[in-house]
């Protein structure tokens, strides 16, 4: 049974993630998403219309703007193969979703796992509300970055680490950010 003082707390910090969610979730499904339009649009070339996407810059064709041409790796273009079967909208939507999603779980591994808060502590929530309103992680959000899931593996490789795991489970989420 969850203690009065952490349903208080709780309740708290879910008022304050569905105003987040409104602002920084709802709100910016009408953004352009600059960084993400790139990503997108280099799944569509390679997978779709089997052209290379460092060449030149593309027209995402949905949303009728240009983005210069991709300047990551190549095996990174693996993540963003399902969004090339999706239409751009929606794509850009599900990556807002695991955006959001990655939040969530990144502070439950950093703060609760990692460093082993305990969810009533002043400190726990008081760095909880800090990470949503934490402006790097609003821009990400903004621009549509990859960012967030990529610190979620790394503080997956912490935690393997931190808890003396077989070197696989620290290399898998490793190799995936």
């Amino acid at each position: 049974m969850i203690k009065p003082t952490r349903k208080i707390l709780f309740s708290l910090l879910l008022l304050i993630y569905i105003q987040f969610l409104l602002l920084y979730g709802f709100s910016y499904l009408s953004l352009k998403n600059e960084d993400f339009a790139i990503f997108y649009s280099a799944g569509k070339l390679i997978f779709a219309e089997n052209q290379s996407p460092y060449k030149h810059q593309v027209l995402v064709h949905e949303e009728g703007f240009t983005v210069p041409p991709y300047l990551y790796p190549p095996p990174s273009l693996l993540i963003f193969y399902p969004f090339s079967l999706m239409p751009y909208k929606i794509a850009k939507t599900v990556m807002l979703a695991i955006s959001h999603l990655s939040i969530l779980i990144f502070i439950f591994i950093f703060f609760f796992k990692i460093l082993k808060l305990k969810f009533d502590q002043p400190f726990a929530v008081f760095a909880i509300i800090y990470t949503f309103l934490y402006f790097p992680i609003v821009h990400t959000l903004w621009l549509g970055q990859v960012n967030l899931l990529v610190l979620v593996f790394l503080c997956l490789t912490w935690y393997a680490l931190q808890k003396n795991s077989r070197s696989g489970m620290a290399a898998l989420p490793l190799s995936l950010a």
